[in-house]
């Protein structure tokens, strides 16, 4: 599994990057201070992995960084220090994305999306409920904008769809011919609002929803 490389949700000072060692046998985490990506901080050295595991993360709106692998997840503060573990009941997401107020989950080999509420804080155990989408669709990955709008990746169709929180669809478009199986979605942070998605040979579409 490569890298999973974003900047974090909300304004920081760092770039993480989280996947497996060369072996695939280890998670990984690193951090990089911005601008020059001076390493920071590497872990964990207690996180082992078995073939065929996804290593999937993201920084939610609450500070901490939340990366799943080996049927768990693991919560880390804005510090890197660990602050929970939790055991997973579904397969290993192949995303995640989180705002203020919930943790999304893509389980791509399972075609379904799953959430958590976290507005409250979090306690010794983490609950989810499955995500009913109004229209037909199978999820490849997600991203959440600042107005806690999902959009939402299909590769097998080739279209993004969008929904707003209450999960009431908005609009589709249509992608380029490409694969986008491996593929993926971000936003630039800024205040234009625009998606970006790119396929699993590396191209780059850019759209301003």
């Amino acid at each position: 599994a490569g890298p999973t490389v974003f900047r974090p949700a909300t304004v920081g000072n760092c770039i993480y990057l989280a996947g497996t060692n060369a072996s695939g046998d280890q998670v990984t985490i690193r951090a990089f201070s911005l601008p020059n990506l001076t390493a920071k901080w590497k872990g964990p050295l207690d996180w082992p992995l078995s073939g065929g595991a996804v290593v999937s993360a993201a920084q939610a709106g609450d500070g901490n960084l939340y990366v799943s692998g080996g049927g768990s997840l693991r919560v880390y503060t804005p510090q890197n220090a660990e602050l929970v573990r939790y055991g997973l009941s579904f397969s290993d997401p192949t995303n995640l994305a989180g705002d203020a107020s919930a943790l999304w989950a893509v389980l791509g080999s399972e075609g379904r999306v799953v959430r958590s509420d976290i507005s409250a804080g979090l306690g010794q155990t983490i609950n989810w409920e499955e995500v009913t989408f109004p229209i037909s669709l199978v999820p490849t990955c997600l991203t959440l904008n600042r107005f806690s709008q999902i959009f939402v990746l299909d590769a097998t169709a080739q279209c993004v769809h969008a929904f707003d929180i209450e999960l009431s669809h908005l609009l589709s478009w249509t992608l380029p011919e490409d694969d986008y199986h491996q593929g993926g979605l971000s936003l630039d942070g800024g205040p234009g609002n625009l998606i970006h998605v790119f396929s699993s040979k590396g191209n780059v579409y850019t759209y301003l929803p």
